[in-house]
Protein backbone atom coordinates (compact mmCIF):
# COMPACT_ATOMS: atom_id res chain seq x y z
CA UNK A 1 0.00 0.00 0.00
CA UNK A 2 2.90 2.37 0.75
CA UNK A 3 4.30 1.78 -2.74
CA UNK A 4 0.96 2.59 -4.35
CA UNK A 5 0.64 5.75 -2.30
CA UNK A 6 4.11 6.82 -3.37
CA UNK A 7 3.29 6.27 -7.03
CA UNK A 8 0.08 8.24 -6.73
CA UNK A 9 2.05 11.17 -5.33
CA UNK A 10 4.08 11.36 -8.57
CA UNK A 11 1.07 12.22 -10.75
CA UNK A 12 1.18 15.77 -12.12
CA UNK A 13 -1.71 17.75 -10.59
CA UNK A 14 -4.47 18.53 -13.10
CA UNK A 15 -5.00 22.28 -13.31
CA UNK A 16 -7.26 22.29 -16.38
CA UNK A 17 -10.94 21.39 -16.06
CA UNK A 18 -12.35 19.25 -18.85
CA UNK A 19 -14.68 21.09 -21.21
CA UNK A 20 -17.79 19.79 -22.97
CA UNK A 21 -17.88 16.32 -24.53
CA UNK A 22 -21.18 16.46 -26.40
CA UNK A 23 -19.70 15.82 -29.86
CA UNK A 24 -21.76 17.34 -32.66
CA UNK A 25 -21.46 18.23 -36.33
CA UNK A 26 -18.16 20.05 -36.84
CA UNK A 27 -19.11 21.34 -40.29
CA UNK A 28 -22.83 22.04 -39.69
CA UNK A 29 -23.50 21.68 -43.43
CA UNK A 30 -20.75 24.15 -44.42
CA UNK A 31 -17.70 23.53 -46.61
CA UNK A 32 -15.24 25.38 -44.34
CA UNK A 33 -15.31 26.76 -40.80
CA UNK A 34 -12.61 28.81 -39.09
CA UNK A 35 -12.51 29.04 -35.30
CA UNK A 36 -10.45 31.55 -33.30
CA UNK A 37 -9.04 30.73 -29.87
CA UNK A 38 -11.12 32.24 -27.07
CA UNK A 39 -9.66 30.65 -23.94
CA UNK A 40 -6.86 28.17 -23.41
CA UNK A 41 -5.58 26.12 -20.48
CA UNK A 42 -2.09 24.74 -20.10
CA UNK A 43 -0.98 22.35 -17.39
CA UNK A 44 1.99 23.39 -15.30
CA UNK A 45 4.65 21.25 -16.95
CA UNK A 46 8.31 22.21 -16.76
CA UNK A 47 11.49 20.22 -17.29
CA UNK A 48 14.51 21.29 -15.25
CA UNK A 49 17.54 22.34 -17.29
CA UNK A 50 20.29 19.79 -17.70
CA UNK A 51 23.40 20.11 -15.56
CA UNK A 52 25.68 22.25 -17.75
CA UNK A 53 28.84 20.40 -16.77
CA UNK A 54 27.60 17.24 -18.50
CA UNK A 55 26.45 18.78 -21.77
CA UNK A 56 28.49 18.25 -24.93
CA UNK A 57 30.75 15.73 -23.22
CA UNK A 58 32.18 12.88 -25.36
CA UNK A 59 30.65 9.47 -24.78
CA UNK A 60 32.84 7.53 -22.29
CA UNK A 61 34.69 4.57 -23.79
CA UNK A 62 33.79 1.10 -22.62
CA UNK A 63 35.26 0.54 -19.19
CA UNK A 64 35.63 4.23 -18.40
CA UNK A 65 33.74 5.76 -15.49
CA UNK A 66 31.31 8.48 -16.67
CA UNK A 67 31.81 11.95 -15.15
CA UNK A 68 29.96 12.56 -11.92
CA UNK A 69 27.15 15.06 -11.80
CA UNK A 70 28.25 18.36 -10.28
CA UNK A 71 26.46 21.52 -9.28
CA UNK A 72 27.63 24.76 -10.93
CA UNK A 73 26.13 28.15 -11.66
CA UNK A 74 23.56 27.76 -14.41
CA UNK A 75 25.07 30.17 -16.95
CA UNK A 76 23.35 28.80 -20.07
CA UNK A 77 26.79 27.40 -21.00
CA UNK A 78 27.82 30.90 -21.99
CA UNK A 79 31.35 31.26 -23.36
CA UNK A 80 32.72 34.81 -23.59
CA UNK A 81 35.71 35.68 -25.76
CA UNK A 82 38.43 38.27 -24.92
CA UNK A 83 36.70 40.52 -27.51
CA UNK A 84 33.58 40.59 -25.31
CA UNK A 85 31.57 38.45 -27.66
CA UNK A 86 29.51 35.36 -26.90
CA UNK A 87 31.12 32.39 -28.60
CA UNK A 88 28.49 29.90 -27.41
CA UNK A 89 25.30 30.01 -25.38
CA UNK A 90 22.53 27.48 -24.81
CA UNK A 91 19.50 29.20 -23.29
CA UNK A 92 16.70 27.33 -21.57
CA UNK A 93 13.19 28.22 -22.72
CA UNK A 94 10.41 27.62 -20.17
CA UNK A 95 6.88 27.12 -21.48
CA UNK A 96 5.21 30.19 -22.99
CA UNK A 97 1.62 31.37 -22.72
CA UNK A 98 -0.56 31.20 -25.84
CA UNK A 99 -1.26 34.61 -27.35
CA UNK A 100 -3.73 33.53 -30.05
CA UNK A 101 -4.45 30.89 -32.65
CA UNK A 102 -7.02 29.47 -35.02
CA UNK A 103 -8.30 26.23 -36.54
CA UNK A 104 -9.96 25.74 -39.92
CA UNK A 105 -11.96 22.59 -40.66
CA UNK A 106 -12.94 21.66 -44.21
CA UNK A 107 -15.72 19.35 -45.38
CA UNK A 108 -13.18 17.15 -47.23
CA UNK A 109 -11.80 15.97 -43.88
CA UNK A 110 -8.74 18.25 -43.77
CA UNK A 111 -7.79 20.93 -41.26
CA UNK A 112 -5.20 23.67 -40.88
CA UNK A 113 -4.26 25.80 -37.93
CA UNK A 114 -1.70 27.90 -36.12
CA UNK A 115 -0.79 28.65 -32.52
CA UNK A 116 1.15 31.73 -31.48
CA UNK A 117 3.06 31.65 -28.20
CA UNK A 118 4.42 34.91 -26.82
CA UNK A 119 5.84 35.87 -23.47
CA UNK A 120 8.66 37.55 -21.59
CA UNK A 121 11.50 35.27 -20.56
CA UNK A 122 14.23 35.84 -17.98
CA UNK A 123 17.85 34.75 -17.88
CA UNK A 124 19.90 35.24 -14.73
CA UNK A 125 23.67 35.37 -15.01
CA UNK A 126 25.29 35.16 -11.59
CA UNK A 127 28.58 36.86 -10.85
CA UNK A 128 30.36 33.53 -11.31
CA UNK A 129 29.23 33.37 -14.95
CA UNK A 130 31.46 36.38 -15.64
CA UNK A 131 34.24 35.96 -13.05
CA UNK A 132 34.99 32.46 -14.30
CA UNK A 133 35.76 33.96 -17.70
CA UNK A 134 37.81 36.91 -16.51
CA UNK A 135 35.14 39.60 -16.36
CA UNK A 136 33.71 41.61 -13.49
CA UNK A 137 30.30 43.26 -13.63
CA UNK A 138 30.42 46.97 -12.80
CA UNK A 139 27.76 49.66 -12.48
CA UNK A 140 26.27 51.13 -15.65
CA UNK A 141 28.15 54.22 -16.76
CA UNK A 142 31.52 53.00 -15.46
CA UNK A 143 34.39 53.65 -17.87
CA UNK A 144 34.95 50.43 -19.87
CA UNK A 145 38.04 48.28 -19.47
CA UNK A 146 39.23 44.99 -20.92
CA UNK A 147 38.13 42.96 -17.90
CA UNK A 148 34.87 44.67 -16.90
CA UNK A 149 31.34 44.70 -18.23
CA UNK A 150 28.25 46.63 -17.23
CA UNK A 151 24.86 45.00 -17.66
CA UNK A 152 23.91 47.76 -20.12
CA UNK A 153 27.03 46.85 -22.12
CA UNK A 154 26.17 43.16 -21.86
CA UNK A 155 22.66 43.64 -23.34
CA UNK A 156 23.73 44.01 -27.02
CA UNK A 157 26.36 41.30 -26.48
CA UNK A 158 23.63 38.89 -25.41
CA UNK A 159 21.36 39.94 -28.26
CA UNK A 160 24.13 39.35 -30.79
CA UNK A 161 24.96 36.00 -29.19
CA UNK A 162 21.37 34.92 -29.70
CA UNK A 163 21.04 36.38 -33.21
CA UNK A 164 20.48 32.88 -34.61
CA UNK A 165 17.17 32.85 -32.70
CA UNK A 166 15.05 35.27 -34.80
CA UNK A 167 12.05 34.76 -32.52
CA UNK A 168 13.75 36.64 -29.65
CA UNK A 169 13.47 40.43 -29.27
CA UNK A 170 13.33 43.35 -26.81
CA UNK A 171 16.44 42.46 -24.80
CA UNK A 172 17.29 44.26 -21.60
CA UNK A 173 19.74 43.53 -18.76
CA UNK A 174 20.05 45.15 -15.34
CA UNK A 175 22.47 44.73 -12.46
CA UNK A 176 21.18 42.16 -9.96
CA UNK A 177 23.02 43.84 -7.08
CA UNK A 178 25.18 40.78 -6.48
CA UNK A 179 27.75 41.11 -9.24
CA UNK A 180 25.62 39.55 -11.97
CA UNK A 181 23.05 40.52 -14.58
CA UNK A 182 19.33 39.83 -14.77
CA UNK A 183 18.20 39.83 -18.39
CA UNK A 184 14.75 39.73 -19.97
CA UNK A 185 13.64 39.31 -23.56
CA UNK A 186 10.46 38.53 -25.48
CA UNK A 187 9.91 35.22 -27.24
CA UNK A 188 7.48 34.55 -30.09
CA UNK A 189 6.89 31.01 -31.31
CA UNK A 190 4.53 30.24 -34.21
CA UNK A 191 3.36 26.65 -34.64
CA UNK A 192 1.66 25.58 -37.88
CA UNK A 193 -0.63 22.57 -38.19
CA UNK A 194 -2.20 20.75 -41.14
CA UNK A 195 -3.63 17.32 -41.73
CA UNK A 196 -6.76 15.22 -41.60
CA UNK A 197 -9.43 14.91 -38.93
CA UNK A 198 -11.96 12.19 -38.12
CA UNK A 199 -14.82 12.72 -35.62
CA UNK A 200 -16.17 9.56 -33.98
CA UNK A 201 -18.87 9.98 -31.35
CA UNK A 202 -17.71 12.75 -29.02
CA UNK A 203 -14.02 12.30 -29.92
CA UNK A 204 -12.12 13.89 -32.79
CA UNK A 205 -8.72 12.67 -34.00
CA UNK A 206 -6.24 14.92 -35.80
CA UNK A 207 -3.55 13.36 -38.02
CA UNK A 208 -0.64 15.71 -38.73
CA UNK A 209 0.56 15.55 -42.36
CA UNK A 210 2.83 18.59 -42.04
CA UNK A 211 5.35 17.34 -39.48
CA UNK A 212 4.03 13.76 -39.15
CA UNK A 213 3.48 14.01 -35.41
CA UNK A 214 1.52 11.25 -33.65
CA UNK A 215 -2.28 11.29 -33.94
CA UNK A 216 -3.80 13.72 -31.44
CA UNK A 217 -7.25 12.89 -30.09
CA UNK A 218 -9.61 15.16 -28.20
CA UNK A 219 -13.02 15.09 -26.60
CA UNK A 220 -15.06 17.82 -28.25
CA UNK A 221 -18.34 19.66 -28.15
CA UNK A 222 -19.63 21.96 -30.88
CA UNK A 223 -22.65 24.12 -30.14
CA UNK A 224 -23.67 26.96 -32.43
CA UNK A 225 -20.53 28.97 -33.15
CA UNK A 226 -18.56 27.57 -30.19
CA UNK A 227 -16.14 24.63 -30.24
CA UNK A 228 -14.57 23.08 -27.15
CA UNK A 229 -11.61 20.67 -27.22
CA UNK A 230 -10.13 18.67 -24.32
CA UNK A 231 -7.10 16.41 -24.66
CA UNK A 232 -8.30 12.79 -24.67
CA UNK A 233 -7.44 11.00 -21.42
CA UNK A 234 -5.31 13.91 -20.16
CA UNK A 235 -3.24 14.03 -23.35
CA UNK A 236 -1.99 17.30 -24.82
CA UNK A 237 -3.88 18.85 -27.73
CA UNK A 238 -2.13 18.75 -31.11
CA UNK A 239 1.00 17.35 -29.40
CA UNK A 240 1.66 20.82 -27.95
CA UNK A 241 3.39 20.56 -24.56
CA UNK A 242 1.04 21.40 -21.67
CA UNK A 243 -1.94 22.39 -23.89
CA UNK A 244 -4.95 20.62 -22.37
CA UNK A 245 -8.11 22.52 -23.34
CA UNK A 246 -9.24 24.99 -25.97
CA UNK A 247 -12.42 26.99 -26.32
CA UNK A 248 -12.88 28.47 -29.77
CA UNK A 249 -15.36 30.79 -31.44
CA UNK A 250 -16.26 30.67 -35.13
CA UNK A 251 -14.89 33.67 -37.00
CA UNK A 252 -15.76 32.81 -40.61
CA UNK A 253 -17.38 30.09 -42.70
CA UNK A 254 -18.56 29.28 -46.19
Amino acid sequence: MLVLAGLAGCVTPEVCTDLGKCGGDIMAGKTSRTFKFSTTCLNDVAAAPQVPSLLHQPTPLQGEVPPKRTQVNFCSEMVLTPEKKIQFIQPWFPSLPIEDGQLTYNSDGTFTGSINYRGQQQMDFAAGCFLSQGYKIVKDGTDPSIDTLSCAEFTPILQLGLATQPNLSKFGCVNDGAGGCQCVYETLLITAMAGNYVPIGNTISHTDTLFFNPVSSADYCVSGNTLELTGYKRSFLFNQPALRTLQLTESSSK
